[in-house]
């Protein structure tokens, strides 16, 4: 973060953080600006209370309330600013736009996918959060655009419940299963194409198949076009698992285990994804970037080689989630996905796909 993206963020944070701080005749509040400081070096760092009270010369305690109450100011001023939910048809339109351009997948409009983030057992909390790989843990959802940023987070989930309930429960899931989303707009005709089909969200295997999320062909033998849908779908999720990197890469308490209770812990995971996606559309279109430079990330070569970012090589791995859905599905879901399927293979084939996807 620049000096800049800093000054500009305590500006926008600056009120609420300072609200009925009150100094008196024996000791001055702690100012906005060093509150803002303890809280983004314990996000970036996951450092423990203790180094931080050293660090910044106050007590611990109001360490922990000044980590409590900034990371939700910071939900409460960004979220409206940077993760707004797309209000109208246009708005979903420019997405998929993005997607179609970057990933060559039309008519996507967000990739979708949730991890599991550690967190210390709560007092009398039994197994609560204690999920099936072995840990407690809350679960992140996310819905990510072209350009590595969230469009969407729901965060708290008990990490026992079921993966098909974690989705359920959700508001994006039940929206996505209701087909009552935000607006979407209505199917329209892909390029070049007369087939008209709706707007979707891509996931992995672990989601649903339904008319608007799509997931991959099950299954080793498939037929060349299958393969073909497979690896078009596999680099519009190359989304999603960017912005979980270099959110992981970036806020690095997500790497530990977050030492505080869950409700807490949300907002520390809701502070970061609102940081990410303030600090990645801050440095759209600047030349020098110092949260994702260059090659940090995946990006694109000339000749459609996708060059893999710097943030795969650090050894960390987000747990994923499980099955979150039952594999039946409906015919209209399966005629949506074969629609594409077939366009990938015809009048939406491009030059090098049979190369990157093994075929030849």
């Amino acid at each position: 973060m620049t000096g800049e993206q800093y000054d500009h963020l305590l500006h926008l944070l600056q009120d609420k953080l300072q609200k009925q701080k009150q100094e008196t005749r024996f000791r001055k509040s702690i100012s906005a600006s060093e509150r803002l400081a303890i809280c983004l070096r314990f996000l970036a760092s996951g450092t423990n209370y203790t180094d931080l009270a050293y660090t910044f010369r106050v007590s611990k305690s109001s360490v922990s309330h000044i980590i409590r109450e900034t990371c939700d100011v910071i939900w409460q001023v960004l979220q409206p600013l940077v993760m707004a939910i797309p209000a109208s048809s246009d708005e979903w339109a420019v997405i998929a736009e993005g997607f179609e351009y970057k990933w060559n997948f039309p008519n996507c409009v967000g990739a979708i996918d949730g991890k599991h983030i550690r967190i210390q057992a709560p007092p009398s909390a039994g197994s609560t959060y204690y999920n099936y790989k072995g840990y407690n843990s809350i679960v992140l959802m996310a819905v990510a655009d072209a350009s590595y940023t969230f469009l969407y987070v729901d965060s708290g989930n008990y990490g026992r419940i079921s993966d098909g309930g974690i989705f359920s429960n959700c508001s994006l899931g039940k929206a996505l299963v209701s087909e009552t989303l935000f607006s979407l707009p209505n199917p329209t005709p892909l390029l070049n194409s007369d087939r008209v089909l709706p707007f979707v969200f891509v996931g992995d295997e672990a989601f649903p198949l339904r008319k608007n999320i799509l997931r991959p062909y099950p299954g080793k033998f498939l037929s060349n076009e299958r393969k073909i849908f497979n690896y078009r779908l596999s680099r519009a999720r190359r989304c999603v698992e960017n912005a979980f990197g270099i959110l992981a890469s970036r806020w690095r308490v997500l790497r530990t285990e977050i030492a505080l209770n869950p409700e807490h812990a949300n907002k520390v995971v809701l502070a970061c994804c609102c940081l990410h996606n303030y600090l990645m559309k801050n440095e759209l279109g600047k030349a020098a970037k110092k949260y994702c430079p260059v090659n940090f990330a995946d990006s694109l070569l000339s000749n459609a080689t996708i060059k893999e970012g710097m943030w795969r090589t650090e050894e960390f791995t987000w747990q994923p989630l499980g099955r979150l859905g039952a594999n039946n599905s409906s015919r209209a879901a399966s005629a949506v996905r074969d629609n594409f399927c077939e366009y990938f293979s015809a009048e939406g084939a491009v030059p090098w796909q049979e190369r990157k996807a093994f075929l030849v």
